[in-house]
């Protein structure tokens, strides 16, 4: 994949950084924005940022994700973060995005990269689940099917709006939404 995000500091001025954890909190939030408007445009574009970020930052014999890209020349230690503290870690954000796209577009390539970044983890979660709380609460996750709540039609539609709303009024950790239009599985 040729896109990638990019950084800016002041003045239009912007680097050629790559840094994993940007990806990963843009990809969960395009993800939030598809499944709040169920907008195809927001979901074409998770694909294209998940894509992105497998290309750039994935560790394909090990599993879970770096800090930073491979072409990073500024970087002599290439890391995997592995502790979500104030801030979630940028893996554990990206293992709860590639779930919920891998239900949304019934991809399997999605679950699959994520359940190799839990696979790899997973000793750090079995000494300390503190440490990663919330990709401990994607790994309790994945071991179920999440709760698929499509919505038919136009979603800018009044009853569409209603569903929506009454949709997310229910907390429940394991649920994706999406609409009958883009890139999603077929019914």
């Amino acid at each position: 994949s040729t896109k990638s995000l990019t950084h800016r500091w002041r003045a239009g001025g912007k680097d050629s950084a790559k840094v994993f954890n940007s990806y990963a909190y843009v990809l969960q939030g395009v993800l939030d924005l598809y499944q709040a408007s169920l907008d195809p445009q927001w979901l074409a574009w998770a694909v294209e940022l998940a894509t992105s970020a497998v290309d750039t930052f994935y560790d394909t014999e090990h599993g879970g994700f770096f800090q930073n890209g491979a072409d990073d020349a500024t970087v002599i230690l290439r890391l995997k973060e592995d502790y979500d503290d104030a801030e979630p870690s940028g893996n554990s954000v990206m293992v709860g995005a590639l779930l919920q796209l891998a239900a949304i577009t019934d991809q399997p390539r999605w679950r699959e990269i994520a359940e190799k970044t839990l696979k790899f983890f997973a000793p750090k979660l079995a000494e300390n689940p503190g440490a990663l709380p919330l990709m401990a609460q994607h790994a309790a996750n994945a071991s179920t099917e999440p709760f698929r709540i499509v919505i038919a039609g136009d979603p800018t539609a009044k009853d569409s709006l209603a569903l929506r709303h009454a949709v997310w009024s229910v907390h429940a950790p394991n649920k994706v939404v999406l609409g009958t239009a883009a890139p999603a599985e077929e019914f």
